[in-house]
């Protein structure tokens, strides 16, 4: 789905000052207006996280689209970073249950008790893993991947929509590849690990909201 938004529909929703200036300064304007504006050129221009933060800024017509596929993008967020936990516990079920049923979710092929359900055993897995975290960045990284799992399953409420889930789970799939890279290399491993995370979620993000 290639998306769309405003000026006017992004302004109405308190954008940063940076960004918002960056922005108006990149595509010549001085003042909001009602022109199309992409989310290919958010993501090329502005980069990953204001393009997820923008999913908030869209058009009444595209909001439940948006929604949905802004679950799926964290749950592709998530699953990009699950082998770091299941290296740790490769017998633990839990995080890959949670993306599956919160996909699942998304498409409205399963109920709320049921997503709410593996939300729970998500962030049980991610507070057993958070336990070693301290000893070990490997653990960190699967506490990581099994949080990016728990917030893909995120309530969609008004203080809690889709769009706040998929920039938690595309945060804690970054940390985690930082954290994974961290526990064998030099810290400018991690930042490269973390920077190949942002590119990898840029692609996810691409897919859903650009072709």
């Amino acid at each position: 789905m290639k998306l769309y938004t405003t000026l006017n529909i992004i302004r109405q929703h308190n954008p940063c000052k940076e960004s918002w200036e960056k922005a108006l300064k990149l595509l010549g304007k001085t003042k909001p207006d009602d022109d199309p504006l992409s989310f290919e050129w958010i993501l090329d221009n502005m980069g990953i996280r204001d393009a997820i933060w923008g999913l908030r800024a869209v058009k009444d017509k595209d909001k439940d689209t948006v929604e949905r596929d802004a679950r799926l993008f964290s749950c592709d967020c998530a699953k990009s970073v699950l082998n770091n936990f299941e290296a740790n516990y490769p017998h633990d079920g839990r995080v890959r249950e949670c993306i599956n049923i919160s996909r699942l979710f998304a498409r409205g092929e399963t109920n709320d008790e049921a997503r709410s359900a593996a939300y729970s055993a998500a962030r049980s897995a991610a507070y057993s893993a958070a336990w070693s975290a301290a000893r070990s960045a490997a653990r960190s990284a699967a506490y990581s991947a099994a949080r990016s799992a728990a917030e893909s399953a995120a309530e969609s409420a008004e203080e809690s929509a889709a769009w706040s889930a998929a920039d938690s789970a595309a945060e804690s799939a970054a940390w985690s590849a930082a954290d994974s890279a961290a526990n064998s290399a030099a810290r400018s491993a991690a930042y490269s690990a973390a920077w190949s995370a942002a590119r990898s979620q840029s692609d996810i993000f691409r897919k859903y909201f650009c072709d």
